[in-house]
């Protein structure tokens, strides 16, 4: 999938949920796109979100990708658990309201988190990663970032996180945290990786701004 192509589908996710009841802490278009990509270069098999709410991750995440062995959507509000269950992608998930409901010998590569995570959902989380494993935190989250950065230290789980988007306000940007085990991120790919998020962030604003200001206003022409 192109950038263009993720950046339509966030900007039609988004619309769609923005519009709906409680939508008022829904993921930013950001987080989104951060999102879209690494799903899209890494194309998991295996995928835990934490925090699914009205199912905004949930649906985008499965618009990029129908082909997930395992997909689950974890939620404890049952007002937000009704909600998805009207979703057209609600066949293809596991929707579930705790981390006991997951299988002992089920391992995620990819966990998105997107809700206030407790220490022991950290702990939780830590123990059913892949060796090989990606964490999208949506919004920076800087309590359950630091918490969980300083868990896989102590486990000596060697890794790198990115913060993208820079903000005094936690709930915009994202942060990403990959294993070093994962053969495209290890060194130089992790460069190119990281270049390529940045630059694509940098086309979609590029592109709002140029759907508000004409394109001749933009380059100082009559």
């Amino acid at each position: 999938m192109e950038w263009q192509e993720i950046d339509d589908l966030v900007d039609t996710t988004y619309a769609a949920f923005s519009e709906k009841h409680g939508s008022e802490q829904i993921a930013t278009k950001q987080a989104l796109r951060v999102i879209g990509y690494f799903l899209n270069r890494n194309r998991p098999e295996n995928v835990l979100e934490v925090g699914a709410g009205l199912g905004t991750i949930t649906s985008f995440a499965n618009s990029i990708n129908k082909r997930y062995s395992t997909y689950y959507a974890l939620e404890r509000n049952s007002w937000c658990q009704s909600q998805m269950r009207h979703q057209s992608f609600f066949q293809f998930i596991h929707l579930i309201d705790s981390f006991d409901k997951i299988p002992e010998s089920t391992t995620f590569e990819f966990v998105i988190i997107d809700d206030l995570t407790s220490h022991s959902d950290i702990q939780k989380i830590v123990r059913c990663l892949c060796r090989e494993f990606v964490i999208v935190i949506e919004g920076h989250r800087y309590p359950q970032r630091f918490a969980l950065i300083s868990y896989l230290g102590k486990l000596s789980i060697p890794f790198r996180y990115i913060s993208i988007g820079k903000s005094k306000d936690s709930y915009k940007g994202a942060c990403v945290i990959l294993s070093n085990e994962a053969s495209i991120y290890k060194k130089l790919n992790l460069y190119h990786s990281l270049l390529r998020v940045r630059l694509g962030l940098l086309y979609m604003k590029f592109r709002e701004i140029r759907a508000r200001i004409p394109i001749r206003k933009i380059f100082g022409l009559r």
